[in-house]
């Protein structure tokens, strides 16, 4: 059966969305979404170390996540694609402490699914590479995608390198990566599915 990839937040998440909002409160800060033009938080946001420990592990409460609202369309296209053979595999970059309260919005939200994986895609986790929900790098490159739907350059790169279809939502933090006979940009949910339509 083909396999579909697709990452979470804001990708079927309206994540990044809420962050300027949260940082502005916390901080006193003064972002808007469409300057978040770095995939790397402590860039964007211009926090300390410190308060970008504090940001993500507030951002990461099951309070917070459970606001985050789906995707325009998102839904419905992941029904569309199990309706059409594939197999959906959700793999996030999420903490790892984060899996239960993602199974939960996913499913207040409607998601239908074959796998949720939490992949070590920023070498932050190895330390709990045993959980069976964790897929190192290694583990990750052992998958063959049809297609893989992302927001993070490097990981649009890492799998476009492998030969692998990408769709990546347009961002701002992503706008940098051009597209290529691999790499395809995608404003919506509708021109994701015009890819395997």
């Amino acid at each position: 059966m083909k396999k579909i990839y697709i990452d979470i937040d804001d990708v079927i998440a309206n994540t990044t969305k809420t962050i300027p909002d949260l940082a502005n409160r916390m901080f006193g800060k003064k972002i808007r979404y469409e300057d978040l033009t770095s995939f790397n938080l402590n860039e964007s946001l211009k926090l300390t170390p410190e308060q970008m420990k504090v940001f993500f592990a507030t951002l990461h409460q099951e309070d917070i996540l459970m606001t985050f609202t789906a995707v325009d369309g998102s839904v419905d296209a992941i029904e569309r694609l199990i309706k059409m053979g594939y197999e959906i595999y959700l793999i996030t970059g999420r903490p790892p402490q984060s899996y239960e309260v993602t199974r939960k919005w996913l499913s207040r939200q409607g998601f239908s699914y074959d796998y949720l994986y939490f992949a070590d895609k920023y070498d932050r986790y190895q330390d709990q590479a045993d959980k069976p929900f964790i897929l190192s790098m290694t583990r990750l490159a052992e998958y063959t995608f049809e297609l893989v739907v992302e927001d993070s350059m490097k990981m649009a790169r890492w799998f476009r390198d492998r030969g692998t279809r990408v769709a990546i939502m347009d961002h701002p933090w992503n706008r940098e990566l051009a597209e290529d006979s691999k790499v395809t940009r995608c404003q919506d949910w509708d021109s994701v599915m015009s890819l395997l339509d």
